[in-house]
């Protein structure tokens, strides 16, 4: 066998379909965001290198203005040196700190006499010709040169005057832009920055200098713009670098926007399923609803495969009704059932064999218990198993076969098929009577087995079972005695009186070893016919037969009337005791029937009927019945005679629950209360319903163990319960009118009227009731205290004196009761009202108010 492909769920593929879509969503915009991080820190870079380059650019004008400043500065200086005498270069120099520590990094004077001054350190820088160099200068401007060697100087060109105006010459400034360190270090400082470079209009390099704790092999990122000396007209192209700088508050920022997402995808992953699952449940339940009707389903994507399926049933539809039908016009019994014996199929043969089978669940509730071995062992897959069974109710035996086969869900299951073979027995049983010789007891015999029986009864029965033996012995007597006389007129009665009266010798409940299961259906009951006395006398004798067996667990006798004949069939009859076998052979000569003897325990009579007629009984369709099972031992059998008699019967385990409690019915048309021992609180039972509905007669009747014809004017049935016995107590019953149970439930809310006339009471039932609140009335208290218990009553009001002993009890059992007395006469614990009679509307108002005045305080 293949195996089976892996569950796979929807619901579970599409949560996981959608978390890897909104996971390469995810992943896609954290790649978006690290590039849009890494620009934006880009940006951030150059935002900050712009800055310093201003910054930068400020310190180099700064250092030009300085050495502008020295200038002027070496001016006046060299002016106060000329009015001295014998001033050299050097003293000069020892008096002007600015020369060896300025901006300025040598000097040129040109005075009006034709003289100059050199400064020595002209050659440190350059080599060309100081004339050459002077003659492309500007006045007041800086004008950059290059020298043949190499050099890059900026020369200031500035005229030497006195304060009265007189010219004296020129002084000319040179700043060397080659390893000009004061002004590196100068600019570097300023912005903070880890290189510059200073680059001529030719990008030929004029200034390049780099921090010095960076080493040279490393490569940096260079910020290029252009630095305008404005009044000087010089254009330079600067050059600053600067190391990637800590972009720690940029990744938090980029850390924080990727946790949110997170979280909003997550919960969006949330939201898509909650709303797609919502989606999905709907779209199958509307599926579902749509394969049990006609209408299409409102989703275009469904209805393809609604109206597929719905095909599909219809035609595993057609071919059920096919095979069903099949089944039910085969004449065999067709049962099929699963791997525990539930019923899967049962052909119509089969329900009419078995009349319980519509409320078992498995085939082993309806079937006798002889057959369950056999059912076990094919469930456990043994093959060839087959079984002989006896059907009471239809007078028939069946032949059984049991054969296995797999059920759709692959475990054993048995088809149980049964063929009716009761021709063929009878010819069987008649070929054996022709072999029989005819029976004929002595008189000594029959002695012999009286006084087997009798000896049997004195070691079985001990003291504690004399009622028992006495039934006993009853029952044989009076048979023994019926055998000794010869038979009576006829008797033309229903064969269900015929049966009735009978039980009364010999009950059903006789025995100590089980209960005796009188099977006679309602129609065959009705039969009315001439009756012999030896006809009743049989069925004592059965029924004692069965009762005698001590160790056979199912007893049942059935009784029928089919095609002019009457049935009995025994199942559980006794061989241990002879001489019932002698009493049923003998009778049976009597009446000119044979009593053949099906199996060990299982007997079958014929009893031919000439003319016949049907009797009535009417009882309504649909009949609504309440059992109160209580302890009665008998509950059981009674509530299945009930069904059998089409009633609906709703049980109730007490009468408390069924004051409390609402079944499937709102009325019922008989209560019936059962008993072994008559209990007080359920001798109120009837009273109290009919305080509550306020009627004189209800339809309630007793069913127990006490040979009483009433119990408190209600009718009490003690006989043994069959179809007949019931439908003939139960029918006159029913002329009374329905009981709505709505009416009999506990209301919380109720007030108890007591004593009083009837105009009285009338009047107060009337006007309590259009104030909402229930009243019940009753005549005293006697008789109606159990109502307290299955009642919450609120108030009581007293129109008439009340024995003390009464108030007492409900002051121990109620004590929140209120209590509100109309007499004259006060009473110990009660509140006194006064109203004058009659009574009228404003007056009752006023009542009401008084009472749940006091019930208001009471309960604060």
């Amino acid at each position: 066998m293949a195996m089976d492909k892996a569950v796979v769920s929807l619901r579970k593929r599409h949560r996981t379909q959608t978390a890897l879509v909104l996971i390469g969503v995810y992943f896609l915009v954290v790649i978006f965001f690290l590039f849009a991080t890494k620009e934006q820190i880009e940006r951030d870079n150059q935002a900050d290198l712009s800055v310093r380059h201003f910054t930068v650019s400020q310190s180099f004008h700064g250092f030009l203005l300085s050495a502008e400043y020295e200038l002027g500065s070496t001016a006046q200086a060299l002016l106060n040196s000329q009015e001295e005498a014998n001033l050299d270069l050097g003293r000069l120099f020892d008096r002007h700190d600015e020369f060896l520590f300025g901006n300025l990094d040598f000097f040129y004077v040109e005075w009006a006499d034709q003289s100059h001054i050199l400064d020595p350190r002209t050659h440190l820088f350059t080599q060309e010709s100081i004339d050459r160099l002077v003659g492309k200068s500007k006045l007041g401007r800086w004008v950059l040169e290059q020298t043949q060697d190499g050099a890059s100087i900026l020369i200031y060109k500035k005229k030497i005057v006195t304060l009265e105006g007189d010219w004296k010459g020129f002084l000319y400034g040179f700043i060397s832009l080659n390893n000009n360190l004061t002004l590196a270090n100068r600019l570097l400082k300023s912005a903070h920055i880890d290189e510059v470079r200073l680059l001529s209009p030719d990008q030929d390099i004029l200034l390049s200098e780099r921090n010095i704790v960076l080493p040279d092999s490393l490569k940096l990122k260079f910020f290029r713009g252009d630095l305008q000396v404005v009044k000087e007209g010089l254009a330079f192209d600067l050059q600053i670098a600067r190391q990637a700088s800590e972009a720690g508050s940029t990744w938090q920022r980029y850390l924080y926007w990727m946790i949110f997402f997170s979280i909003g995808l997550s919960l969006l992953y949330f939201v898509l399923v909650y709303l797609s699952q919502r989606l999905f449940n709907y779209a199958l339940s509307m599926f579902e609803q749509g394969l049990e009707s006609n209408h299409e389903s409102e989703f275009i994507e469904l209805r393809r495969l609604q109206r597929k399926m719905n095909d599909k049933n219809e035609l595993v539809s057609n071919q059920v009704s096919r095979f069903n039908l099949l089944m039910d016009a085969s004449q065999a019994a067709i049962i099929f059932c699963d791997d525990v014996a539930l019923v899967q199929n049962i052909n119509h043969k089969a329900s009419t064999l078995f009349s319980e089978s519509s409320r078992g669940r498995t085939v082993f509730d309806f079937m006798p218990v002889s057959c369950h071995q056999a059912l076990q062992k094919a469930l456990k897959g043994e093959v060839g198993i087959g079984f002989e069974l006896t059907i009471p109710n239809v007078n028939s035996i069946y032949q059984w076969q049991l054969i296995p086969y797999m059920t759709d869900n692959h475990y054993r299951g048995v088809a149980l098929i049964g063929q009716d073979v009761t021709h063929l027995q009878q010819l069987e049983w008649q070929l054996n009577e022709l072999k029989v010789e005819s029976y004929g007891p002595s008189s000594a015999l029959e002695i012999d087995l009286i006084l087997n029986e009798i000896n049997h009864q004195i070691i079985y029965f001990d003291n504690q079972s004399f009622v028992e033996a006495r039934q006993w012995q009853q029952a044989l007597v009076a048979c023994l005695g019926e055998l000794l006389n010869e038979p009576t007129s006829l008797e033309y009665m229903p064969l269900g009186e015929l049966l009735q009266r009978r039980l009364l010798l010999t009950p059903c409940d006789l025995g100590r070893f089980g209960y005796l299961n009188i099977e006679c259906k309602l129609d065959s009951a009705l039969v009315q016919s001439q009756w012999s006395s030896d006809l009743g006398l049989l069925i004592n004798a059965l029924i004692m037969s069965v009762h005698a067996s001590e160790l056979i667990e199912e007893k049942r006798l059935s009784i029928c009337v089919t095609e002019n004949q009457l049935r009995f069939e025994v199942v559980g009859i006794s061989d241990t005791r002879p001489i019932f076998a002698w009493l049923n052979k003998t009778i049976c000569d009597r009446l000119g029937v044979e009593f053949k003897q099906v199996k060990a325990n299982q007997a079958s009579i014929i009893y031919p009927l000439l003319e016949s007629s049907m009797g009535r009984i009417s009882l309504p369709d649909n009949l609504k019945i309440a059992w109160l099972a209580n302890d009665f031992t008998m509950a059981a059998q009674v509530e299945t005679v009930l069904k059998k008699l089409g009633c609906s019967v709703y049980v109730f385990s007490s009468a408390e629950s069924f004051f409390t409690e609402v079944g499937e019915t709102d009325e019922i048309d008989l209560l019936l209360i059962a008993y072994d021992v008559l209990k007080p609180e359920w001798r109120e039972l009837p009273s109290i319903i009919q305080t509550r509905l306020a009627r004189p007669r209800i339809p309630v009747a007793w069913i127990g163990s006490q040979a009483k014809h009433e119990i408190d004017g209600y009718p009490n049935f003690s006989a043994c319960p069959h179809e007949y016995s019931l439908a003939r107590f139960i029918e006159p019953i029913l002329s009374l009118d329905s009981i709505q149970l709505q009416d009999c439930l506990a209301d919380d809310g109720a007030w108890l009227v007591v004593g009083g006339s009837s105009i009285s009471r009338a009047i107060l039932y009337e006007e309590l009731t259009q104030l909402k609140i229930s009243p019940y009335l009753v005549p005293s208290l006697e008789g109606h205290l159990s109502l307290f218990k299955h009642q919450k009553v609120k108030a009581v009001l007293l129109l008439d004196d009340v024995e003390n002993k009464h108030l007492v009890w409900l002051k121990e059992e109620q004590p929140d009761l209120m209590m509100v007395s109309l007499s004259s006469a006060p009473s110990s614990g009660v509140n006194q009202y006064q109203m004058k009679k009659p009574y009228r509307k404003e007056q009752v108002k006023a009542l009401v108010e008084f009472v749940q005045n006091k019930i208001a305080l009471f309960e604060e």
